[in-house]
């Protein structure tokens, strides 16, 4: 049996390791809301002050980096009841102006359901009711996520989501090119926040093997690769890549070339990263963007992040920050050059 939402709720998606960041970081900002944990990597948030555009506003704002996805809930429905699903998706998406849906299944916490083979029963009975349906890109996202209490089924707007893929699972493929799994995160960034990259030069801390030097050179930059260690064959050969084989500290002393665009991917401490990355301001232009990515532990305090940007707050501005798919233990960070 369906039953719809007599009060707004919004689902969130997290890794489950830091699910309790997510909570803080929410109560923080909603402390008269409820949350409650659905599964490993996903939780729920109910009550009067659940509206998913002002949620969103403030997990991007604030931001609470641990907050991966939302999806607005309209109505819930068994999951073991394939049709009741169905007709609860069908019935949602009569409630959206939108001429075309993107239409986004996925499971949390369950085992024995078939998200794809339920998607495809939806958009078919949308399709005969006269609706278009896509996997992404629409400006209108209809959701289901099959979880172990219930198939929550939702209607929100794009942009609310903070992420066009099903429960911000961002999948990408890996290309012969490709030199490290490092790579995913600065693709997976770019994909969801459409940073502008014009070419130039760009410096690349701490970039052995070479994965986001590759990602930058495909961008048009000029890349200076800071780094002790070794680069890829592939990047060592490339005439745009000058391998500094030094530590970023002794770089930045050395050096006084500026650059168009920074990026840290360095294994150090959140607070010691951003440091360097203040140090190295002086190397940009006003305005120049920064991308960094900040390394924590499952046993870090809370709020390390937070007093890590805080530490950038001289010579940036911070726009973004938010736990990738493709993040381990890490959150990337985008930021401008005040």
């Amino acid at each position: 049996m369906t039953r719809l939402r007599q009060k707004p709720a919004v689902l969130f998606s997290v890794s489950p390791a830091f699910y309790r960041y997510a909570v803080r970081g929410l109560q923080s900002l909603f402390p008269d809301v409820e949350l409650r944990r659905l599964a490993p990597d996903l939780g729920v948030i109910e009550g009067d002050r659940a509206e998913i555009g002002s949620v969103a506003e403030r997990c991007r704002s604030e931001p609470v980096p641990f907050v991966r996805h939302l999806a607005r809930v309209a109505a819930t429905a068994p999951h073991s009841d394939p049709e009741a699903v169905v007709a609860a998706a069908v019935r949602t998406a009569a409630d959206a102006n939108a001429g075309v849906l993107s239409l986004q299944t996925w499971a949390s916490g369950v085992e024995g359901q078939h998200p794809e083979a339920l998607r495809k029963r939806i958009a078919e009975n949308l399709e005969v009711a006269g609706r278009r349906v896509q996997r992404s890109g629409a400006d209108v996202v209809l959701t289901v996520c099959l979880a172990p209490d219930a198939a929550y089924v939702g209607l929100n707007a794009q942009a609310d989501a903070l992420v066009d893929w099903p429960g911000g699972r961002v999948r990408l493929a890996r290309s012969p090119e490709q030199v490290s799994r490092s790579e995913f995160k600065l693709e997976e960034l770019l994909q969801i926040y459409p940073l502008p990259l014009p070419g130039g030069r760009a410096l690349d801390l701490g970039a052995s093997p070479g994965g986001w030097s590759r990602v930058l050179r495909a961008y048009g930059y000029e890349v200076w690769a800071v780094d002790p260690g070794d680069l890829a064959p592939s990047l060592a050969a490339d005439p745009g890549v000058h391998h500094i084989r030094a530590t970023a500290e002794r770089f930045l002393r050395e050096s006084d070339q500026s650059f168009d665009l920074i990026t840290n991917d360095m294994r150090l401490r959140p607070g010691e990263s951003c440091r360097v990355l203040v140090r190295a301001a002086s190397r940009s232009m006003r305005g120049a963007p920064a991308i960094v990515t900040l390394k924590i532990s499952r046993r870090s305090r809370y709020g390390v992040v937070s007093a890590a940007l805080r530490t950038l707050d001289p010579a940036y501005e911070v726009l973004f920050a938010r736990q990738l798919f493709h993040n381990a233990d890490e959150v990337t960070v985008v930021a401008r050059r005040r």
